[in-house]
């Protein structure tokens, strides 16, 4: 990659893709690339009302700054530190001032990003050595401003006016507008030295909060509608006492957000993002550039195209690409007119009669003859006319620049970047049917046989992102003497046919249904992970997946026959006692056992509805190191308590499931109560940590064990009833893996499994539509192996979340992994 010293504007990291670069947005160096982008198609849509940004700059979408570059730039440029030092360190910027008087200003570069229509923007403060002074005033203050500097709105702290002009003229929380009088904001009194603030614009006005166990309103006053950027501004006046004011954990959640993706061409394979044209040339990734080289002899030239199935352009946006040519000489003159080019351009996904509109940014062109100032230069043109009709800038010498096409409603503009101003130049702006497009990167001639060479990097697209997924929904059931029942607790899991990836997977809730977001468009195989007693006729159910829509794959499973000739205790342990050297006849031999014992962790110990964890072998363990840990459980030694023998009778129930004397569907109480509620209320009974319910687990088990029935009411009838299924079998035992939620869609708490392959940091956050943060659950060190976490529906400050979709966000050894889920109310 080249860097050519000017970035492109930039927009924030969107929580499901990648993160930023300090020297790139788009890309971190030893972070794993965007896979997200072989499965988005980036459709552009309005939150709330749209709000138009400036022609030359970006909105900027949710943000989230938590300063741990270690860099400002490119988001952040220091404008102004008359006094003291301005530096992010320690994972916050820090505004130093020195014992003198003067400011130290940090803005956002808004030739890089905006804020525009409504937003809200918190960020915490913590001040050092901030003292009253005497005298005069100084400020730590976080705001934003209009593009033109016209208007500022601040969120100011601590001030200190000579006495008399304001009361109280101590320390406080304050807000002003348009650099008005002090004494017209709102004061509130304080001494705190650290905190959270808040602003956030509604229209035409912005209101101003404090945080103080809620968000406590300062004032409202009436702004402008114009974009803004963020500023932090510490300062003094008559004042030369030294402080420091830190800042941290910005976020901006914005109405009109633009989340982007760029291209680096840092992988050497253009599938399936890219697809390559070989005409007159070869398209080449090579030391992370595209480099589209025309061969002599022919006309015309290679490019590449976004495929229209993994990204497309829908409604608004922007995007641009850096160039740069090694060998671009003016061709001959010519009869016919000849020309050469190099550009980026859009192109619609289809040619409709009603809709056949391209926009084009072509660079370095030569006609003969029908146009004036036929050297190299900048030119656009559109569903291309004639070269004259177009707008072009003189760019004799310029080998290298960048280009942008944006879209606004139906009025497209392109532009090259002017390196004499430093700025975007408009070269055209066209109306054009508002439609699905696709990026290409082209290189050619127009008559012109001669060879050329250029390269681009990259580029970059900014639009709302959408998955081009589909959800696959449906239920399992089994077909059962009695009818078709719903099995709780099947884990369901999605194929993609062709590559055989995992895209998704569901276990079943208790009425037997499944949903399984995100997946990719296309065709899919669902296969589940059978429970003990079940059998599925057909190894895969196909379903095929639609760009935002809903398929449904109902799965039915057989019920297998079960002898339903439950042994008691008793049998077991004389069965585990002869498998591991003592005397007497076993009617199961020693394999037969460990086949149950396995069968028992996979099916039991690991399941995703309830783990039932009473027989727990070290995961190398042999053959006869499972039956000794059997036997610890069933041969009791000494007085015990009733915790070792409740757990020696639910031990040997589950070795009458796994050896198929028993069935879990079969009713085992007065009222109805089956096999499955039996263990599952067990297990509750004995990890409850109440004691004295160690008893009524014992009891329970040893009934189901000697066929005796149970009384009405001893099982509540409410137990989940669970088709225990194992994990999925194919998977590492410690694999890195969001599994999802349940229940889901849930209401008012649901439990998100997951699996990490190695011990460490681990984060798992809750993120809205908008990639807006709402609530971190995990944030800390964890073990390898499953985890589990509960979401009670609240965000980060206890105030109840909305109805609506919500994603899961795991993040854990460089690796991450998003799933949807679904708050109901």
């Amino acid at each position: 990659m080249r860097d050519s010293g000017k970035h492109f504007p930039e927009v924030d990291e969107n929580p499901l893709l990648s993160r930023r670069d300090s020297k790139w947005w788009c890309h971190r160096e030893g972070e794993p690339r965007m896979k997200t982008l072989a499965i988005s198609c980036l459709i552009a849509v309005s939150i709330l009302a749209p709000v138009s940004a400036s022609a030359d700059e970006l909105c900027v979408g949710n943000l989230t700054e938590d300063f741990n570059d270690g860099v400002l730039s490119p988001r952040w440029i220091v404008t102004g530190i008359s006094c003291g030092s301005i530096t992010e360190t320690g994972g916050t910027l820090r505004l130093a001032r020195g014992t003198c008087l003067g400011t130290g200003t940090v803005v956002m570069d808004r030739t890089h990003e905006t804020i525009c229509g409504d937003f809200d923007l918190t960020v915490d403060f913590s001040l050092t050595n901030f003292t009253v002074p005497s005298a005069g005033s100084r400020w730590a203050s976080v705001g934003v401003r209009t593009t033109n500097l016209a208007h500022q709105a601040v969120l100011e702290r601590y001030n200190r006016f000579a006495p008399g002009d304001c009361t109280p003229s101590t320390t406080n929380y304050k807000m002003y507008v348009d650099n008005t009088t002090n004494c017209a904001s709102t004061i509130v009194p304080t001494t705190v030295q650290s905190g959270r603030f808040r602003m956030r614009r509604a229209g035409s006005a912005i209101l101003f909060y404090v945080w103080n166990g809620s968000w406590v309103l300062l004032s409202t006053k009436t702004f402008s509608a114009d974009d803004v950027f963020v500023v932090f501004y510490v300062g003094a006046e008559a004042s030369n006492t030294a402080f420091t004011a830190s800042f941290d954990n910005l976020e901006i959640r914005s109405a009109v957000p633009l989340a982007g993706i760029c291209e680096d061409f840092s992988s050497e394979v253009l599938d399936p993002i890219w697809q390559p044209a070989t005409s007159c040339g070869t398209p080449v990734v090579s030391n992370g550039e595209l480099v589209l080289a025309k061969n002599a002899g022919c006309v015309g030239g290679p490019y590449v195209t976004q495929h229209p199935q993994v990204s497309m352009l829908r409604g608004d946006f922007d995007v641009s690409a850096e160039f740069h040519l090694s060998s671009f000489p003016i061709p001959p003159v010519q009869n016919p007119a000849g020309a050469r080019w190099f550009s980026l351009q859009v192109h619609p996904v289809s040619n409709t009669s009603t809709g056949n509109f391209a926009a084009t940014i072509q660079v370095y062109s030569r006609q003969v003859g029908d146009c004036a100032n036929y050297g190299r230069n900048y030119k656009a043109f559109t569903t291309n006319p004639l070269n004259c009709a177009s707008s072009w800038a003189n760019a004799t010498g310029h080998d290298e620049g960048k280009l942008r096409i944006t879209r606004t409603a139906n009025v497209f503009r392109m532009y090259y970047w002017n390196p004499n101003t430093d700025d975007w130049q408009v070269l055209r702006t066209e109306a054009g049917t508002v439609r699905d497009v696709v990026v290409r990167l082209n290189s050619g001639t127009g008559v012109d046989t001669g060879a050329h060479v250029g390269s681009f990097d990259h580029v970059m697209i900014n639009a709302n992102n959408v998955e081009c997924v589909g959800t696959a929904v449906g239920v399992v059931t089994a077909d059962c003497s009695g009818g078709s029942v719903p099995l709780y607790g099947v884990l369901v899991d999605a194929y993609e046919v062709g590559s055989g990836e995992l895209a998704g997977s569901d276990t079943t809730d208790a009425t037997g249904a499944y949903i399984i977001p995100g997946l990719p468009i296309g065709d899919h195989v669902l296969t589940v992970v059978t429970p003990l007693g079940y059998t599925a006729p057909s190894p895969e159910v196909p379903v095929t997946i639609n760009f935002g829509e809903t398929s449904t794959a109902n799965i039915q499973l057989q019920c297998l026959p079960v002898a339903d000739n439950a042994k008691g205790m008793g049998f077991w342990k004389h069965q585990v006692g002869v498998a591991t050297g003592g005397n007497g006849y076993a009617e199961v031999d020693s394999v037969s056992l460990c086949s149950y014992l396995d069968l028992i962790e996979a099916h039991f110990n690991s399941n995703a509805v309830n783990q039932v964890v009473v027989y727990d072998p070290a995961a190398d363990a042999t053959c006869d190191d499972k039956l000794l840990v059997a036997k610890e459980l069933l041969n009791l030694k000494g007085n015990v308590g009733m915790t070792a023998r409740a757990r020696q009778q639910l031990m040997s129930l589950l070795l009458n499931v796994a050896g198929n004397y028993l069935s879990l569907r079969k009713v085992v109480s007065a009222d109805g109560a089956t096999v499955s509620q039996a263990i599952t209320y067990c297990d509750f009974l004995i990890d409850d940590a109440d004691f004295a319910n160690d008893a009524t687990a014992k009891s329970i088990a040893e009934l189901v064990n000697d066929g005796t029935e149970i009384a009405a009411g001893v099982i509540p009838l409410t137990t989940d009833d669970i088709a225990y299924a194992p994990k999925d079998e194919t998977k590492p035992v410690h694999v890195f893996a969001l599994e999802g939620a349940h229940p889901n869609p849930f209401n008012p708490s649901t439990t998100i499994s997951y699996s990490i392959a190695s011990g460490g940091p681990v984060r798992v956050l809750v993120y809205d539509v908008r990639g807006a943060l709402v609530r971190t659950l995990i944030d800390g060190n964890q073990p390898a192996g499953r985890q589990s976490v509960s979401w009670d529906g609240t965000d980060g400050r206890g105030s109840p979340a909305s109805s609506g979709i919500y994603f899961v966000r795991l993040e854990s050894g460089g690796q991450s992994a998003n799933r949807k889920i679904a708050l109901l109310k």
